[in-house]
């Protein structure tokens, strides 16, 4: 084996290494994102739930989670309402599809 080819092995495992932590840590945010969103609730803070809709809808499927984006959609469109019941069906949606 060359010394050209082990690099680009390393280099490559690297790559999926830092691909893992990068979801891993995505996921997390998921996490605090239905927290923020549970306590913004309370507080009747309609606007900022829209703009946590907003990101995962446009950051769903660049993490490999297409269905994040339809529930950011939803979430979006639901606080733009100010649909208090939607809104929490949604989040549980959302942390069931982390825990899957």
């Amino acid at each position: 084996m060359t010394y050209a080819k082990e690099y680009d092995e390393v280099e490559q495992g690297d790559r999926m290494k830092i691909s893992e932590v990068m979801h891993s840590r995505y996921l997390e945010r998921r996490w605090e994102d239905i927290r923020i969103c549970e306590e913004l609730l309370e507080l009747q803070e309609f606007d900022a739930i829209a703009r946590v809709g907003h990101n995962l809808k446009g950051n769903g499927k660049t993490f490999g989670h297409p269905e994040f984006s339809t529930l950011g959609e939803k979430l979006e469109k639901a606080a733009n309402h100010r649909d208090d019941g939607q809104i929490k069906e949604i989040l549980i949606n959302l942390e069931a599809k982390i825990t899957h």
